[in-house]
This record gives structure tokens, sequence and C-alpha cells, in this order.
């Protein structure tokens, strides 16, 4: 026997529930009078199936049945064509009474037709797609001629817009030029006036004096608030003692002047808690300065990105 030889094949038939092992002999029995193919074994499955999606059982009735295929007399396999085996499936269905299946009448093509005709379906598939994206391509040029037909009369209506604001500005210009050079004469001729009548330096030297005096009495009110509002609370402590030191011309807040009281006081720390207090502050501070750096550095960098840009 060859080693490709099949002595003993199997075939898996389709049944119904009512189908019995009787009807499956007597198909066997069938088989082996018109081909010469003995049975060797027959069993039924009715317990396999599955479960759909909405939980019904569907049960996949089918029977088995193992042949000899070999003919005893001259020791080869049993040889049938495609006709044989449309006939033993004709014979199944009588046998078991069940409906036979259509026959299929396609035509099977040749390597050569076959390839002829996948070529064909190819370049059919390249011609569509070809097709296809021309329509794209021309669609999308008439939408961007569109989109560039929109923006030409929006650019002209806006060039439109500019050329009147332009026209309004110089306008402007020339009137608020007219106006400064009007003011310039006035102003010239004023001090030309005041020139022969001999004001100019008076005017000027008055206009000296009370700018002087006006900062000077700015100068005193702060002293008198920071005198009304020396203590945190918001008004004058009782202990603090008022002197005037008539030599310089000062008043003294416990025997400080109004600028000592103001400079900022030098605190040294005595304790680990004001030590560690100032650890933190001058580390905040260190880290805000070092930010402020970065900051610096990067809006440079950028200022000279665009500068690079430009050229």
């Amino acid at each position: 026997m060859q080693a490709k030889a099949t002595p003993i094949r199997e075939g898996v038939i389709v049944i119904r529930q009512d189908t019995t092992i009787e009807q499956l002999k007597g198909l066997a029995d069938a088989i082996e009078q018109r081909w010469g193919i003995k049975t060797l074994q027959i069993y039924t499955h009715k317990d396999e199936g599955h479960t759909d999606s909405e939980g019904a059982w569907k049960p996949n009735l089918h029977a088995h049945i193992v042949f000899d295929w070999v003919n005893h007399d001259t020791g080869k396999s049993i040889k049938l064509s495609k006709q044989d085996m449309a006939e033993m499936q004709t014979m199944v269905a009588d046998c078991l009474q069940m409906v036979r299946g259509e026959s299929s009448d396609i035509k099977h093509l040749g390597a050569i037709q076959y390839k002829n005709q996948a070529e064909g379906l190819r370049l059919q598939t390249l011609k569509d797609q070809t097709m296809k994206e021309e329509e794209a391509r021309a669609q999308a040029q008439a939408e961007a001629k569109q989109v560039e037909q929109v923006a030409s009369k929006q650019i002209l209506a806006e060039c439109k817009m500019f050329g009147g604001l332009a026209n309004d500005y110089k306008k402007a210009f020339k009137g608020s030029e007219e106006r400064r050079e009007s003011i310039t004469a006035q102003r010239i001729e004023d001090g030309g006036l005041l020139e022969e009548l001999g004001l100019k330096g008076a005017f000027k030297s008055f206009w000296g004096e009370c700018k002087d005096w006006f900062r000077d009495f700015g100068n005193r009110l702060g002293d008198l608030a920071l005198l009304i509002w020396a203590s945190p609370r918001g008004v004058m402590d009782k202990g603090v003692r008022c002197t005037a030191d008539r030599v310089r011309g000062k008043l003294l807040l416990d025997g400080q002047t109004i600028e000592q009281v103001r400079a900022p006081k030098v605190v040294v720390p005595t304790s680990d808690i004001q030590r560690q207090a100032q650890a933190v502050r001058e580390r905040n501070a260190g880290q805000a300065r070092d930010i402020d750096r970065r900051r610096e550095q990067h809006v440079l960098q950028k200022r000279q990105e665009r500068r690079g840009r430009k050229i």
C-alpha cells in the first residue's frame, strides 16, 4: 500500500432530529451495493450545538460514518468521480428522506483564464480608484478656486476700507500739523511779547518757587502721616516721645529723625526658628531672582529669534 493511501475514510452527514440508525444502515447498504464500499461504524451526534445571542439552543445534528475505502479484490483504493459523488449526495437525501441541495453549475477556469480575469479585475479597480481620485482632485480645485474668489473679494473690500482710512488719517494728520504749527507760532509770539515786557524770567522764577513749595509741603504731609500712624494699630503710641532738634530743624521720635524711623530695620536672628525663617526667605528670594533671570533670558532669546527670522 502506498504511503499516501487512505484505506479508511470518514463522512459527516447532516441529519434531522427524527433520523434513526436504521435509516443510516439502509444508506450504508445502498452505498455498498452501488460502489462496494463497506461501512465500519455509524454513530450520531444530537447533543452538540451552541446558544445564539438570544439565549436559544441551536443543535448541530449530524452523523459520522466510517468507510472501508479499499477494494479487497485488487487491494487498491476505490476511485470515485465527481458524478459518483453527486450521485452519493442524491442517495443520502433519498435514504434519509431529506431535501437534496442544488448542484453547482460553476465552471472552473484554467490557470491562464483565472490570471487574465484577476488582472482584468485589478485593472478595473485601479481605473475606478483613479476616477475617484480625479473627481476628488477636481472637487478640491473647485473649492480652492471658490475660496480664492471669496478671499479676493474680501481683500479688495479691505483695501478699499483701508484706503478710506488712509485718506482720513492723512486729512487728520494734516489738520493736526496745522494746529501744531499754529500753537507753536502762538507760543513764539507770546514768548516774544513776554520778553518785550520783561516778564519771561519772572514767570520762570515764580514757577520754580511754586514747585519747590509744593514739594516741601508734600514732605511735611508725609512726616505728619508717619507721626500719626507710627503704631501698627493705626494711632500713635502714648509711649513715643516727640522732641525737636532746633539746630538741624528736625522732628525727633524717641531721639530718631523721620529718615531713621523710615529706614528698614536689620533684624539679627537669635533663635533657631528665626534662622530657619530667614533661610526660607532668602531661598525664596533667590528662587524669585532665578525665575526673573530665566524669564529675561527667554524673552531675549525669543527676541533674537524673531530678529533672525526677519533677516
